[in-house]
């Protein structure tokens, strides 16, 4: 039966399925290192109410971030709190419950592991797509479609950090605006993106932030 969000869904039109964020430039620097810092990450855009897609719920754990931008990167903050099986036999899953092995290369192995991503769309004339993944020991998996669907591996030159800890895992990254194709972000520029928290240890799903998209 659908859930929580079918139900936001009439109330509210198809925000709870297509929510808006408004992004303001960074007032402040920000150092990738995994701590999200309130005092770096004040003047952020946060978003929260990420979706369990297999019951339309609320996803628990919860899931919430943090997106901002300057005149070289967009960044972006997440944190997923742990569930209660990591809290009570922390050895055993705090790390080993997120990742299969101690290391991996670059690539779609990531996507085997538990793993954050975040899927953009900058306002730009080609309307390339860009999908960043990463896991909880900062290995990345990046690509980039086209218009016409064609895939390809994309450089991202992203900088990521993790920190996993009892009370969740934070992630900050600083992905270059020269890698999405553009020099800045004008004013009022509108672009489309999702993000998600993807569990395969743990638990076999993956919460997203805009089923809509």
């Amino acid at each position: 039966m659908p859930g929580s969000a079918w139900n936001r869904y009439w109330q509210e039109g198809d925000f709870a399925l297509n929510p808006e964020l408004t992004v303001t430039r960074a007032q402040h620097p920000i150092t990738i290192d995994g701590k999200i810092t309130p005092a770096e990450w004040q003047n952020a855009a946060g978003f929260t109410g990420f979706i369990d897609p297999q019951t339309w719920e609320s996803a628990l754990p919860h899931s919430w971030g943090k997106m901002t931008y300057d005149d070289h990167n967009l960044y972006l903050a997440l944190h997923s709190d742990n569930p209660p099986e990591a809290k009570s036999d922390p050895d055993n899953t705090v790390l080993h419950g997120f990742v299969k092995r101690d290391a991996v290369k670059p690539g779609p192995q990531v996507l085997d592991d538990d793993n954050f991503g975040v899927s953009l769309i900058p306002q730009n004339a080609d309307g390339t797509a860009y999908s960043l993944y990463v896991n909880a020991i900062n290995t990345i998996d990046s690509s980039r479609q086209s218009k016409d669907g064609s895939a390809e591996a994309w450089q991202s030159a992203a900088v990521v950090k993790s920190v996993l800890g009892m009370d969740g895992w934070s992630l900050e990254a600083a992905i270059p605006l020269q890698s999405l194709g553009i020099k800045s972000i004008p004013d009022g520029a509108t672009w489309q993106m999702d993000f998600s928290r993807a569990w395969k240890m743990l638990r076999q799903r993956t919460d997203v932030w805009a089923p809509g998209t």
